[in-house]
């Protein structure tokens, strides 16, 4: 979709976890524009990847057919390359975690 350059984030600054990747996955998703974020949660007790972060990075993955790489459960590295636009559609994805919309 876009061959610019990765946005490059770090993942250490301020709260530096899960609404930094989700407003990236979103605004990547949008324009097209590529992603990496390093130091993902650095901070944090449990540092790196949680499982509802990284199925929302799948899941939007899926919407917008990305390359991503580092999506496994601890990586501290993340990076996200759109490559369609946001497809329409009906969309069911199963967080199951602190990211879940279920009630």
């Amino acid at each position: 979709m876009s061959s610019d350059l990765p946005v490059v984030l770090d993942g250490s600054a301020g709260e530096g976890g899960g609404q930094m990747l989700r407003t990236a996955l979103s605004l990547s998703a949008v324009t097209g524009r590529p992603f990496v974020i390093e130091r993902l949660r650095e901070r944090r007790l449990k540092a790196g990847i949680r499982p509802q972060h990284r199925e929302a990075a799948r899941a939007i993955a899926r919407i917008v057919d990305a390359e991503l790489a580092g999506d496994e459960l601890g990586s501290t590295r993340l990076e996200f390359r759109p490559r369609v636009p946001a497809r329409p559609g009906e969309w069911a994805f199963d967080i199951g975690t602190a990211g879940s919309t279920r009630s």
